[in-house]
């Protein structure tokens, strides 16, 4: 069998799980929102939608996760198990990234947001967990103390997270 340990995507995703217990003192207690920032890790590396590119042997176009097709919404696709969960998460983010036409760019928010917020919850609060995100992403990208006037990326941002349900006035659509 393959070991995943030789699979950089997996090697920075794990990392990323490194960098979220170092910001949150020891750990988070969402596993979605977890499982979801350590993909994001991952992607700001790697600057791939897919994780783990031909990770199973014989099979060149196998993968573990992938964000670029078939995303997932909230609360549709949120099933309990927290990988699964935490693409919904990822996919916000990733789509944050196209929509601003930048890995780095995303990368700087996604860390900004989880160092000066470090938005977490319960495992079954990850509705609020991630409307929490969003918010501290539109935090950490104002430029001018006002929220009200919007902030440089807000268009950006807010189109990314609500393509994944998760929408700047919680569920209104």
């Amino acid at each position: 069998c393959e070991s995943f340990a030789e699979i950089r995507d997996v090697v920075y995703h794990e990392y990323g799980h490194a960098i979220v217990s170092r910001m949150y003192s020891g750990g988070m207690a969402n596993g979605g929102l977890n499982e979801g920032q350590a993909d994001v890790w991952s992607m700001s590396i790697t600057g791939d939608s897919i994780l783990a590119r031909g990770s199973s042997t014989g099979a060149p176009g196998s993968f573990i996760r992938r964000y670029d097709v078939d995303y997932k919404v909230y609360p549709t696709d949120l099933v309990g198990q927290v990988h699964a969960d935490g693409e919904i998460i990822a996919g916000a983010w990733w789509d944050y990234s196209k929509n601003v036409g930048s890995k780095d760019s995303m990368a700087k928010l996604f860390a900004e947001t989880l160092l000066n917020e470090k938005p977490d919850g319960a495992n079954g609060t990850e509705g609020i967990v991630y409307y929490e995100m969003l918010i501290g992403a539109l935090v950490n990208d104002d430029d001018d103390a006002t929220l009200s006037n919007g902030t440089p990326h807000m268009t950006e941002i807010v189109k990314a997270f609500a393509k994944h349900g998760i929408y700047l006035l919680q569920d209104v659509k």
